[in-house]
């Protein structure tokens, strides 16, 4: 039996849309326990637990993946800020429009 929201869970973890990513992952959990109940052969559930597994494991890396790319990023802004000057009031320069 072929998962139905199997590829929109991927696509929507490739463009990192989390929020849509977890809905789909509770449509496909359900879609995967009709899927057990229905399957016909130790093979088929062997197959299907495979499919599940690596699918979610490859979600697994992504997000941690995504999680350490921003961590970067803000750990660099914050070491940028470091090093920035404040002006001080007198050399702002007031604009009138």
């Amino acid at each position: 039996m072929e998962l139905r929201t199997l590829s929109r869970f991927r696509t929507a973890i490739n463009a990192e849309e989390w929020a849509e990513a977890e809905r789909f992952l509770a449509e496909m959990r359900a879609e995967v326990e009709t899927a057990w109940k229905h399957a016909s052969s130790d093979a088929e559930r062997a197959q299907l637990q495979t499919e599940v597994s690596e699918i979610l494991e490859w979600a697994r890396r992504m997000a941690e993946t995504d999680r350490a790319h921003s961590r970067g990023n803000l750990i660099r802004m914050k070491s940028r800020r470091a090093y920035l000057e404040t002006p001080a009031p007198s050399d702002l320069v007031a604009i009138e429009g």
